[in-house]
């Protein structure tokens, strides 16, 4: 006599890297289940549900045991068992990153015609994180105060190359690079690649010349200028846009001379007071 089967597993939400649940306290719940079907007289005795998972980085935090973590202690109390007579299910309040990886059902049958029989049977499952960005080219996580130098006074245009790397975000952040603020964005497309470790890549080339340096607001002193190169990760509306007070730590500093001049106030007051001497 063939025993019972678990005839599918899924999740209400949450199925795919790129469409994760959303994470935190007001998040709408998971619900994980196993259909099973029975032989006749069979009936399920035990209903369990085991999660297995990396180690999840918190942006506030790093790599942590979930228990021992300040930010994301695994508090079991948000499961909720939900069963049937045909289904083995489980709840999940207030998702969390760590909520991420394989979830899997193991049910035990009564099989009146012989030994109890254990089936089970795995959900992938992603929930959302916040993604943190860097700048690794240049290096600044091992030379912190490297900068980008150029020089505009003996060519009209010059490139400008970095790179940014997002880590840990789900769903895969799309990059934004940006020029002192990040509501300043530059223009065109950056190269963007996903890596196998889930880590996404962008590398931009930047055409400076004095348009574009007016464009960004990109001021000169005495025929100096500077500005920061920076990147974020967007990744929708799954998070809350950081405060207005937030310091960007993905940005590089940029500068450089231009032999064109900027004609500065204190000429144009000096020009003024000229003016009404010569009326009096």
């Amino acid at each position: 006599v063939l025993s019972f089967s678990i005839s599918s597993s899924s999740s209400d939400i949450g199925e795919t890297y790129t469409f994760p649940a959303r994470s935190g306290l007001n998040a709408p719940p998971i619900n994980l289940e196993c259909q099973l079907a029975f032989n006749q007289g069979e009936k399920w005795t035990r209903c369990t549900w085991v999660h297995s998972f990396e180690d999840v980085w918190i942006y506030n935090g790093g790599y942590n045991d979930p228990t021992q973590n300040p930010y994301t202690q695994y508090d079991s109390s948000r499961l909720q068992y939900l069963v049937s007579e045909n289904s083995c299910g489980l709840t999940i309040q207030s998702p969390h990153a760590n909520d991420t990886g394989v979830w899997k059902c193991h049910v035990n049958d009564n099989n009146p015609e012989g030994q109890s029989t254990t089936m089970w049977a795995q959900i992938d499952l992603f929930v959302a994180n916040q993604s943190m960005v860097t700048i690794t080219d240049p290096d600044l996580f091992n030379n912190p105060g490297t900068s980008i130098e150029v020089d505009l006074s003996s060519s009209t245009v010059v490139e400008v190359d970095a790179e940014c790397t997002a880590q840990y975000g789900v769903p895969p952040p799309d990059i934004v690079w940006y020029i002192d603020e990040p509501s300043n964005t530059v223009d065109g497309s950056a190269d963007q690649n996903i890596q196998s470790d889930g880590s996404v890549v962008s590398s931009i080339r930047m055409s400076l010349d004095q348009n574009s340096m007016s464009r960004y607001g990109i001021r000169m002193t005495n025929s100096y200028f500077s500005f920061a190169l920076g990147c974020y990760p967007d990744q929708g509306d799954y998070f809350e846009s950081r405060e207005d007070n937030y310091k960007n730590p993905a940005e590089v500093l940029v500068f450089g001379t231009s032999s064109a001049m900027a004609v500065t106030t204190p000429v144009v007051i000096v020009l003024v007071m000229s003016l009404f001497l010569s009326q009096l």
